[in-house]
């Protein structure tokens, strides 16, 4: 099991998702969103509650956002991804 999981992340990390949140966080993309900054860069306990929440009740308006600072393909796989990214943020 824990093989998949770790292929899992292997994945989303390599992904168009997971290449667009490494540019926003170095800032090779420039972030032009407060509530994608946030969901970018706050891993703190806080931060990390409010990416489940957002995962569980918002995940429309971060796949908008990600479509419109990184492309479509970059949208596409966060929402093949979600599963991952809410079992990677304990949700």
């Amino acid at each position: 099991m824990f093989k998949f999981e770790l292929c899992d992340k292997q994945q989303t990390l390599t992904s168009p998702y997971g290449i667009c949140i490494e540019k926003l966080q170095n800032g090779t993309i420039p972030i032009k969103s407060s509530y994608l900054e946030f969901y970018v860069n706050d891993f703190t306990n806080y931060g990390l509650t409010q990416k489940c929440l957002l995962l569980k009740h918002d995940k429309a308006h971060l796949e908008s956002l990600l479509i419109e600072h990184c492309g479509q393909d970059a949208g596409v796989h966060f929402v093949k991804s979600l599963e991952t990214l809410n079992k990677s943020y304990s949700c």
